[in-house]
């Protein structure tokens, strides 16, 4: 694909991902936020690619987001995406600031998801921190449900936000949207659960050696499965 040429839709593993560029991106949330009914938006990570590639419910999990964000630079690279604009959006996570400074101006109320209690106020910390006004209504500790997908249901509608923002690091988070998209009283589902800098909020920074493995293991998947398929 040429640098001055973006492909909204691309394929990884197999998988289908939106690629849209940040304005488009934001463009869709806006409208999202005007819907009667609950968007759900997912950041896509390559840890997330790899567990999907093994596991079809997963595939269909993300494939029902109404819109993808692809969270790293070397899902651009398998993508053979060489688009100048979309790396730097990547790489500098600007979607995230994107979605948060919105929010914030537009005094949107936003619920946390988490995995554990002590994150709650890791993530509150950092978020009133960074974006000035936000408005943070609500949060859960997903750990106090033992994955009861009901009793988050009924916490989250016992304020309806706007916005839910899931911090949760696992598949749950994928497989709890799936599920109760149509139980949730809000306007727009963010999934961050795979998002670094999120997982960086919450004191949840992987080594650079893990990081490494993951990266390393990632580009040998998709060479392996394009090989497979003749690419």
């Amino acid at each position: 694909m040429g640098e001055n040429v973006n492909e909204k839709i691309v394929w990884v593993l197999g998988i289908k991902l939106d690629n849209y560029l940040l304005e488009d991106a934001m463009d869709y949330f806006s409208e999202f936020l005007e819907n009667d009914v609950l968007n759900t938006i997912g950041v896509v990570s390559t840890s997330l690619l790899m567990a999907a590639s093994e596991d079809e419910e997963l595939i269909q999990q993300i494939d029902s987001l109404d819109m993808t964000i692809i969270g790293e630079k070397e899902i651009l690279e398998a993508a053979q995406i060489e688009h100048k604009r979309r790396h730097k959006e990547v790489e500098n996570h600007q979607f995230f600031n994107a979605f948060f400074k919105y929010s914030s101006e537009y005094h949107k109320s936003i619920f946390l998801l988490v995995d554990r209690e002590s994150q709650i106020e890791k993530l509150n910390t950092y978020l009133e921190g960074k974006y000035n006004g936000i408005n943070i209504v609500g949060a859960y500790a997903v750990e106090n449900s033992n994955e009861d997908g009901d009793t988050i249901v009924n916490e989250v509608n016992s304020i309806s936000p706007d916005i839910i923002v899931s911090v949760i690091g696992t598949t749950f988070q994928e497989k709890f949207i799936y599920n109760n998209k149509q139980k949730l009283n809000a306007k727009v589902w963010l999934g961050l659960g795979h998002h670094e800098r999120a997982r960086n909020s919450i004191g949840l920074k992987p080594s650079w050696l893990s990081k490494l493995v993951d990266k390393t293991l990632f580009k040998r998947m998709v060479s392996k499965y394009n090989s497979e398929i003749g690419e």
